[in-house]
């Protein structure tokens, strides 16, 4: 659930008038509201929580959306607002801000919120004090305080535009955009088809009138637009994507103040690098080792403890204690081990959790010093007193529970990820999605958000780095993502982990010639 807190300068009436809106609208694609808590130091709505953010946020990521999200998004707004109008509500606030995204294989989902400002269709042609809006996105009649269904279909249309070339219609201070949609025609370019076109020019339309008449009109439309074939927008995606070719340098771990020597080599593939305050955890087909750096130039390398081969480990952040789930015959066990002193002062602390045979475990993460995750894409793992088990509908479960597996609270993600791990920002994880193999899901836990980000790869690892991430095949490809757009190149050798190093620097584990060798790759 999310919040809407209105202050008490916010009129009574105005808060009471949203309240009956939200309250006579029930669509999947309009935010529902659940509650109305009133109380002497504040009042707020009880809303539903969308994790996607709103489309502003999504626009703002860098990469423009593909023709197919884009009529996807549109498609769900006017759902909504064709059952608004239909209620005799306009909203009267159509803008990327308020429409809020929830996830989606494949695809968001859009809602309508924030019915602030909405007015009765019926009001129609009275003049109401004060402009109330934004005007970058207001029909020309709302400068005049006229509202009518026509005015949201207005500003589907300024949206429209605005996802489709990537910038509004019309920009400047409010006196520029109010002579704008009063007086000009907005430039459509000619690289959109004509059926694009057409669907814009008649949404944008002075008078009421001459626009679609309805929100099912211009749904029709746009649906019959995207079969008929997309708009041509294959260089301006080029140059949105902003693709750099670097070279990305695999330098030998010599002659540097963290990596003192020219190598580290193993005699078994690396599958793991898990990072901590002090250094790696490395972990090998049957073994894990602590590769630690102080002031010698050798990289400090210690053995363990010996692994399963199909056992799933997790470290702390200040590395005192690993986390591991061992598969038995009937339930998997979680195994807390100390190593505060690795020589004298190991300890297995085993805490039982029983475990649907159907669902079995997918990932262990360590979130903190104190709680782990256990995650799979079945039912519920845990079943106990303490932890209610609801039925929940299926995707991914992140299971969160302390050191002594009391389980605070089941988290479901409507997506299948079929790789996930932990970043050096608490409670933010990122994942590769199983349906959709070119994307990253950025996860935040607290609050609870969730961002795509278009890698061009199908990638095997993802880590995070300042500013960005960093996406890896098997094979070598690598591409990083930053607030420059992407870089893309690719290491001559198989790899087989990947980890944070510095701010502008990655280890990557790779296996060649039955030999396992780490390289320290500079991102600048």
């Amino acid at each position: 659930m999310a919040l809407k807190y209105l202050g008490h300068q916010f009129p009574t009436h105005k808060f009471l008038r949203e309240f009956r809106f939200l309250l006579s609208l029930q669509h999947p694609n309009i935010v529902t509201c659940q509650a109305l808590e009133h109380s002497a130091q504040q009042r707020c709505l009880v809303m539903d929580y969308c994790e996607g953010g709103t489309l502003r946020g999504l626009m703002e990521q860098g990469d423009r959306l593909a023709v197919s999200d884009i009529v996807s998004l549109i498609s769900d707004i006017l759902a909504g607002l064709e059952h608004a109008h239909r209620h005799d509500i306009v909203h009267c606030d159509i803008k990327p801000e308020n429409i809020l995204l929830t996830t989606h294989p494949r695809q968001w989902m859009a809602h309508v919120s924030d019915f602030g400002i909405a007015r009765l269709n019926r009001e129609w042609g009275c003049a109401v004090p004060g402009q109330t809006g934004s005007p970058a996105y207001m029909a020309p009649e709302r400068f005049y305080g006229c509202y009518s269904t026509a005015s949201d279909l207005y500003a589907v249309g300024v949206l429209l535009f605005e996802l489709l070339v990537g910038h509004r219609p019309f920009s400047g201070t409010p006196d520029a955009l109010m002579a704008a949609h009063l007086n000009r025609l907005p430039v459509i370019p000619p690289t959109l088809s004509k059926e694009w076109r057409s669907i814009l020019c008649t949404a944008l339309q002075k008078l009421p009138a001459r626009r679609f008449h309805s929100a099912i009109e211009m749904l029709n439309a746009i649906q019959a637009a995207h079969r008929a074939g997309a708009p041509n927008l294959g260089d301006s995606l080029a140059a949105c994507a902003n693709w750099q070719q670097v070279r990305l340098c695999s330098q030998p771990m010599q002659n540097t103040s963290a990596l003192g020597r020219q190598t580290v080599e193993f005699d078994r593939p690396i599958q793991a690098l898990l990072s901590w305050q002090q250094g790696y955890f490395v972990r090998t087909t049957g073994f894990l080792y602590c590769l630690s750096y102080g002031s010698e130039s050798e990289p400090t390398i210690q053995a363990i403890m010996p692994l399963e081969a199909d056992a799933m480990i997790g470290v702390a952040p200040h590395g005192r204690w690993v986390a591991l789930v061992k598969a038995g015959l009937t339930l998997n066990q979680l195994m807390i081990r100390w190593l505060g002193d690795r020589e004298n002062r190991s300890s297995d602390n085993p805490i039982a959790l029983p475990v649907d045979k159907q669902t079995p475990i997918q990932h262990l993460l360590v979130l903190d010093t104190r709680h782990v995750a256990i995650v799979s894409n079945g039912v519920s793992l845990l079943h106990q007193p303490s932890c209610p088990n609801p039925p929940l509908p299926p995707g991914t479960k992140i299971e969160i529970i302390t050191r002594r597996g009391n389980c605070l609270g089941i988290l479901t993600i409507p997506l299948r990820l079929k790789h996930i791990i932990t970043t050096p920002i608490p409670y933010r994880l990122l994942a590769i999605g199983a349906d959709e193999p070119e994307t990253v899901f950025v996860i935040d836990l607290k609050p609870y958000r969730i961002v795509r980000v278009t890698v061009g790869i199908i990638p095997d690892f993802v880590i995070a780095v300042p500013g960005g991430l960093i996406a890896a095949t098997r094979s070598g490809q690598i591409v990083v993502v930053d607030q420059r757009g992407r870089q893309a190149s690719s290491i001559e050798a198989p790899i087989t982990a990947i980890a944070p190093c510095h701010s502008d620097q990655v280890l990557i584990a790779t296996w060649n010639d039955n030999r396992g060798t780490l390289h320290k790759i500079d991102l600048q």
